[in-house]
């Protein structure tokens, strides 16, 4: 189902007061996401890496009349992590809303062997393991801690975002990490999103194609070179409205933006290659334990 602009912020307001934590919201989506849940009146609990920036991020929140607290927080730490959510229960009593958006691009080839990636002893080098831990170990850890304050919070409209990738949902060679790792983050939505609805917690993904940030390093950009770039305001809106759109049928919904033209909403299932017979009755039996 395709979504307009319109639409996309058309509940912006359920924002309003809710607690909304944020990891890498420094630059890039995560500022912008941060930006707009402000304007529409929530309370903000950023972390990022980049202090300098994240202190930039949290004036032109002030300036807007905005609420938000922050802190350092390499994602890639459980213990910094646990303190960015202990933050946000410190200032503000609750979460309501988390999205787990630090990522990071692959910056060499898994397979290249043509450089020196892979050393020139009898074996290859270790690879750099750095995009699975920041775009997929370190979402397993805000998932986790997640799911254990929001289960606490008796409010409505508690959600976890997840922010894929249009790798989410394709090969996009030659990141065989950066796929695989976003491959992993729809993976975790979308069976923690059978796990935690009867908490009333809410679980969505958004999956953009590539967009004019930072972590679109210059070797990409050329090989972009012509090709539409997923807007930003696309992006922001599509998290926007999978925080809060108060359709139930939407949990575990898809939100892709796979060009300059707009988002469109996959409903969880359509993604179940297997989802009827005996892979449905196990899931079944395994619901009812659960």
């Amino acid at each position: 189902m395709s979504l307009t602009d319109k639409q996309l912020f058309a509940y912006a307001n359920k924002l309003r007061d809710k607690v909304v934590l944020i990891t890498g919201a420094a630059s890039g989506i995560g500022k912008a996401i941060s930006l707009e849940a402000a304007r529409n009146g929530a309370n903000l609990v950023i972390g990022d890496i980049d202090e300098d920036a994240l202190k930039v991020t949290c004036k032109e929140i002030n300036a807007i009349g905005g609420n938000v607290v922050s802190q350092r927080c390499d994602v890639t730490s459980w213990d910094e992590q646990v303190s960015l959510f202990q933050l946000a229960i410190r200032t503000y009593g609750k979460i309501h809303i988390v999205v787990p958006n630090a990522g990071v691009s692959e910056r060499s080839r898994f397979n290249n062997l043509d450089t020196e990636d892979l050393g020139s002893g009898p074996q290859p080098l270790k690879p750099d393991l750095k995009p699975l831990e920041i775009n997929l170990i370190s979402v397993l850890y805000s998932a986790r801690l997640a799911v254990f304050y929001l289960r606490s919070n008796p409010d409505p409209g508690k959600t976890i975002v997840f922010i894929g990738s249009i790798a989410s949902l394709m090969s996009l060679p030659p990141g065989c990490m950066y796929v695989t790792s976003k491959h992993g983050v729809l993976g975790l939505a979308k069976n923690l999103a059978n796990e935690v609805h009867l908490f009333g917690i809410r679980v969505t993904t958004v999956c953009p194609w590539f967009a004019d940030t930072a972590i679109v390093y210059p070797a990409a950009r050329r090989l972009l070179g012509g090709l539409p770039m997923a807007q930003i305001r696309h992006i922001v809106g599509s998290v926007i409205h999978s925080a809060t759109d108060p359709d139930p049928s939407t949990h575990g919904a898809v939100y892709a933006i796979p060009d300059n033209l707009g988002a469109f909403r996959i409903q969880g299932d359509e993604l179940d290659l297997l989802s009827t017979g005996m892979y449905n009755t196990l899931k079944e039996r395994i619901l009812r334990v659960i």
